[in-house]
């Protein structure tokens, strides 16, 4: 193995300090979601396309379109925040609306797509937090880039 492959550094960051945001009725304006805990995604697929024809000699596949997914979010429920009531608000009247993920990372990296809100669930239990789960239904191709500090 090569000895030179250990000497470099990893870019790997600590997740703490990055914010999701819905936009605002004034476009290029986020307003971040309080009281986010956890998130997975983005992350998605894309349809693989049998093209075989007769005169093939082994399957051949063709790329489709890319997938977005969603992005799923935990948070602790906290009725009166904005944010949380925007989501609840958009779910309701099944509106889409852009949002974006700002990493906490040193170029501050950003991933912004339109999205409408599919799952709004409430839990709690004895002994423990009121939470709520998001789920974001990503309805078309994310555009990355990255965001003054």
């Amino acid at each position: 193995m090569d000895k030179e492959y250990h000497k470099i550094p990893s870019n790997a960051f600590n997740a703490q300090g990055t914010v999701i945001a819905y936009e605002t009725a004034t476009p290029g304006s986020f307003t971040p979601i309080a009281e986010v805990r956890s998130f997975t995604g983005p992350g998605g697929t894309a349809t693989v396309i049998d093209a075989t024809t007769l005169s093939s000699t082994g399957k051949e596949k063709v790329l489709g379109l890319m997938d977005e997914g969603n992005i799923s979010l935990e948070m602790n429920f906290a009725p009166a925040d904005p944010g949380q009531v925007q989501l609840r608000s958009d779910r309701a009247a099944q509106t889409r609306r852009n949002y974006r993920i700002t990493f906490s990372d040193a170029a501050h990296t950003t991933a912004t797509f339109l999205a409408f809100v599919s799952q709004y669930t409430v839990s709690g239990g004895v002994d423990a937090l009121s939470t709520l789960a998001v789920t974001l239904e990503i309805t078309n191709a994310i555009t990355w880039g990255t965001a003054p500090p």
